[in-house]
């Protein structure tokens, strides 16, 4: 089965790309890479993690920077927060669905 463990999210509020950071595995072989989507995509992704940890859990881990250039936004999903999904069930919603390839 393919799958992607989502280890970190970042986004800010002067782009509109938001990087998944976290390892795309099929069987055997993985590779660390990371994935943009957009903010409805992310939106998207976040009811998906909400459902499984619950919206103030997840919220409350979410660290904000704050620079000239900015409000940076960091979500870690490691330890507690290890989050798997099946890049069918990943791609669920989003416009362009994900594909592992090599």
């Amino acid at each position: 089965m393919k799958t992607i463990e989502i280890q970190e999210i970042l986004f800010s509020n002067t782009s509109s790309i938001v990087t998944c950071k976290g390892q795309l595995r099929q069987g055997n072989l993985s590779i660390h890479s990371s994935v943009q989507i957009d903010f409805s995509e992310l939106n998207v992704l976040l009811n998906k993690i909400c459902r499984i940890f619950g919206s103030e859990e997840i919220y409350k881990i979410m660290e904000e920077f704050e620079t000239p250039e900015g409000h940076f936004f960091n979500l870690p999903l490691s330890g507690k927060y290890f989050m798997e999904l099946s890049l069918d069930e990943f791609s669920e919603g989003m416009k362009h669905p994900f594909r592992i390839c090599a």
